[in-house]
């Protein structure tokens, strides 16, 4: 009899004739059959091994089924029927009992023992396999919402640092492994460099660690710009064991996966050691969103930090042009009639200078200081030209047309304070092309 189709079975039988019988039947077919005559034997037994079925006479009382059917709901309990007494097959069934079989009087009924056995264990195997998809399912809505969560969360961070700390959690919890490491383009793109590691138990000294492009897993989807998965590492030349003895670690299996912005690749995510059985294709698709969500946010989080860098050259370069203007406007004020149109003009520099640097709302112009950077070039060569006098005029021309930019910018909340700003310099700037 094939395996899968043999029970696990006790039998409460008070009649030793008509338990060897049914022992001696079951038996044959491939069936494992424990007899209990008492019940104090039946309770006992059915309490420390898992039986899948359970045979019980209703000559022993309605009142036992309905105990055992609460005391083991996992098994699959028969109630043994004498001939004549089919009311207590009913009585059975409300008590619980899954099935009932009649027991004739010649012995008939125990030809019929093993097609209700195999019934019993076909029934069995239709509910478990009902229940592992209903299991599958309920762990993927799970997994679902929790990648819908962490790719939330992963694209709404603008820290590079956070995004991958982010990362590397979320990673191993959606996919079940012990590690997770996250590689980077070096600066030449010869290299690709681990910047992110982590590890449920220890945590491998990886950080800085370069690999070549073509060696080793990371290398082999940085050149391939596909996932690998590797369910053991024993058997498979791409994974190069030569990192793990460097950082004295051991890689049972591994998957991983390029991050892509617009099909090219800034890096690689892998993981490390599944916990429970191997990489499976619900794996592999969660792993793809997931790196998806991380290559957008790790290119957010770059271009986020490039336009703060940008905004804070922008400052420096705006500082560096109000003290040159603001030094060469007072050695013309010394001989000027102009002294108080002069000083106000200072004074609205020096005003300026402390709104650029001191204000709360720094993120506000965050979207539009990629296109007002690209005047810092002007501003670089109004510097030089300041100190020719010369050259004033045009340079004040310049800045002029940099405000103006500014003052286009459509934010409501600092419009106002921009606008009135850029008038009042370019009146000042008319002013002073006008001593030149």
């Amino acid at each position: 009899m094939d395996d899968s189709l043999s029970l696990t079975l006790l039998a409460l039988l008070p009649d030793h004739a008509t338990a060897e019988q049914i022992r001696s039947k079951l038996y044959k077919v491939g069936h494992q059959i424990d007899i209990a005559h008492t019940l104090a034997e039946a309770e006992a037994m059915a309490a420390a091994w898992p039986y899948e079925a359970l045979l019980i006479d209703t000559a022993v009382g309605i009142a036992v089924i309905k105990q055992f059917t609460a005391d083991f709901p996992t098994a699959t309990l028969v109630a043994l029927v004498a001939e004549g007494q089919e009311n207590s097959a009913a009585e059975a069934l409300a008590a619980g009992a899954a099935d009932y079989f009649l027991r004739d009087q010649d012995g008939r009924y125990l030809s019929l023992l093993p097609a209700l056995m195999l019934k019993i264990q076909r029934q069995r195997t239709l509910e478990q396999n009902v229940f592992r998809m209903q299991q599958a399912v309920q762990d993927s809505s799970r997994a679902q919402e929790l990648l819908n969560k962490v790719s939330y969360e992963l694209v709404s961070v603008l820290n590079l640092n956070e995004v991958m700390e982010r990362l590397m959690g979320a990673t191993i919890e959606l996919l079940g492994t012990e590690g997770c490491s996250l590689w980077l383009w070096s600066s030449d793109r010869d290299f690709m460099v681990c910047q992110a590691v982590i590890h449920s138990t220890k945590k491998p000294p990886l950080i800085g660690v370069k690999v070549a492009l073509g060696h080793g897993a990371v290398g082999w989807v940085a050149a391939q710009n596909e996932t690998v998965v590797i369910q053991d590492t024993t058997l498979d030349e791409r994974f190069i064991a030569d990192i793990d003895d460097e950082i004295n670690f051991h890689t049972r299996s591994l998957m991983a996966m390029p991050l892509r912005i617009k099909n090219e690749l800034i890096g690689v995510l892998e993981v490390v050691n599944k916990h429970n059985g191997i990489f499976t294709v619900e794996d592999l698709a969660m792993g793809r969103a997931l790196s998806n969500s991380a290559a957008q946010a790790i290119e957010n989080a770059r271009f986020v930090e490039g336009l703060r860098q940008q905004r804070a050259d922008l400052m420096r370069r705006t500082e560096q042009l109000n003290a040159v203007t603001y030094t060469v406007n007072l050695e013309r004020a010394r001989s000027s009639d102009e002294l108080p149109e002069i000083a106000r003009w200072a004074d609205e520099m020096s005003w300026l200078s402390r709104l650029n640097t001191s204000t709360s709302q720094e993120m506000i112009l965050l979207e539009r200081l990629r296109e007002v950077a690209l005047e810092a070039q002007v501003v670089e060569a109004s510097i030089s030209k300041l100190n020719r006098s010369a050259a004033v005029g045009r340079a004040l021309a310049k800045v002029t047309k940099l405000i103006e930019d500014v003052d286009s910018i459509g934010q409501e909340e600092i419009r106002p304070v921009v606008k009135d700003t850029a008038q009042k310099w370019r009146d000042v700037f008319a002013l002073a092309a006008g001593k030149i």
